[in-house]
């Protein structure tokens, strides 16, 4: 039997095959919010998944949230982007917000 998460991930893998220059809302669409749900975070829960949440350096793309305070920051990009040109980025967003946890993605990548 598939599970959800299985074939979210089996979905995700075939839209990045079929799609490599798929842009950063796509991927986010496609790949990065399906996955989350699959792991049971509820993108429709304003206290617990903040789309385009302002740091101090910036806006980072999703801030999950336990108890109305971010635990976990994502920054997406399109499918074709390496992710080595964004770490700085992702370092800025991390820091002065107290959270310990952060990803950079470009839906096939995943950088923790």
């Amino acid at each position: 039997m598939v599970t959800t998460l299985e074939r979210v991930i089996r979905h995700s893998v075939d839209y990045l095959k079929d799609d490599t220059e798929g842009n950063e809302r796509a991927v986010e669409l496609r790949v990065v919010v399906p996955l989350l749900r699959a792991l049971g975070w509820r993108d429709g829960d304003p206290c617990e998944m903040i789309p385009q949440y302002n740091v101090e350096a910036g806006t980072v793309d999703w801030a999950l949230c336990q108890k109305n305070k971010p635990v976990f920051l994502i920054e997406v990009k399109a499918a074709n982007q390496r992710l080595s040109m964004h770490e700085d980025q992702l370092e800025q967003y991390v820091r002065g917000t107290g959270v310990t946890l952060a990803a950079l993605t470009n839906g096939a990548e995943w950088w923790l």
